[in-house]
């Protein structure tokens, strides 16, 4: 049993609770959403997942929500890409660097195999970091695009991993045209 998600904002923060019950156990994932920790050099998402006994309701584990939601996130944008996706596609564009980013792309890796992933951030040093971080992980060229319009070009597999509520993706049907497209972040309908 899994109720609607709680979604709380508040001076421009956000506060997401997610519980789940089911006979084994049930779970809490508490989820927050700073915009402002990107300007303290933190991850914009942090939270917990808290694991409780389904009879005596006890604590059994707490978990690093942060991980969680990127594997599990990662995954199901996985899961499209295996089904939607040319299976000769070798080329994996991500529009946004932040928490998710690094987990998107080692989940897609997993279902395809991309031998050049294109990078773009508002900010340049996060794409520094997410193009190291994947560096070390898997062997692909791994580039670092100046502009969404050029890792659109570049790329048959695009991810948008953002909270934005501008459109991030060039407006020209010719360049967006036999591309796969997975959209991650946005959590209100106007992002």
């Amino acid at each position: 049993y899994m109720p609607p998600r709680m979604h709380a904002e508040y001076d421009g923060n956000v506060l997401l609770l997610m519980p789940a019950f089911k006979k084994s156990a049930f779970a809490t994932k508490l989820v927050t959403v700073f915009p402002g920790n990107l300007d303290r050099g933190q991850s914009v998402i942090q939270g917990v997942v808290l694991l409780n006994d389904p009879v005596t309701g006890s604590p059994i584990a707490l978990m690093d929500a942060s991980v969680l939601t990127g594997l599990r996130t990662g995954a199901v944008s996985a899961v499209g890409i295996k089904y939607l996706a040319d299976p000769g596609v070798r080329s994996l564009g991500i529009i946004g660097a932040g928490s998710q980013a690094f987990y998107q792309v080692l989940m897609a890796c997993q279902v395809r195999a991309f031998d050049r992933i294109c990078i773009t951030d508002l900010d340049r040093n996060r794409a520094e970091k997410l193009a190291s971080s994947l560096a070390a992980e898997m062997d692909a060229e791994i580039i670092i695009k100046t502009s969404n319009e050029e890792l659109v070009m570049a790329s048959e597999v695009v991810i948008t991993a953002t909270t934005s509520v501008q459109p991030v993706l060039p407006s020209d049907a010719e360049r967006l045209r036999g591309k796969t497209f997975v959209g991650i972040g946005s959590f209100k309908p106007n992002m």
